[in-house]
């Protein structure tokens, strides 16, 4: 990758509104401060037009009390993983759920809000799906099932 030096890059904090977008990929990592397991969701925005192909990002944290937020995107996307019952974030089940999202349309809701230092940022407020994508349903009947662990 060549690096412009002298091309100023600007730290892009998007408008509120309803972004509609295709997921592109995800990274895992932990947090910095308390050691959090997450998803960072990597997608392209679609609509509205002035923000086309630009990237915009979201973190999903693998924690009991956040589980929520995880089910409402893989929903969004139009994955129903019901059939899988319970999953272990580092099963290959898990791997299938979130490879069967990439490609997907969704929209989300975006606010600004401020980061810890004061600075503007966004946050994804929800997680809307998209009535033209179909379901694609996820179950241990194609295979998904092969070498889980389950959670007890």
């Amino acid at each position: 990758m060549i690096i412009d030096w002298e091309a100023e890059q600007e730290r892009v904090v998007y408008p509120q509104g309803t972004y509609k977008v295709v997921i592109d990929s995800f990274d895992r990592g932990e947090s910095g401060v308390k050691g959090t397991p997450y998803l960072l969701v990597k997608t392209k925005i679609l609509e509205p037009e002035e923000h086309k192909d630009r990237t915009l990002t979201c973190f999903l944290y693998l924690t009991a009390p956040s589980i929520w937020r995880l089910q409402r995107f893989v929903g969004a996307a139009g994955i129903n993983a019901k059939g899988l019952g319970k999953t272990d974030d580092t099963s290959p089940q898990f791997e299938a759920v979130l490879n069967a999202c990439i490609g997907r349309k969704m929209s989300w809701y975006v606010t600004e809000t401020k980061d810890d230092k004061g600075m503007p940022k966004n946050d994804i407020g929800d997680f809307i799906n998209d009535v033209d994508e179909e379901e694609i349903v996820v179950s241990m009947d194609d295979g998904a099932g092969a070498n889980v662990k389950w959670d007890e």
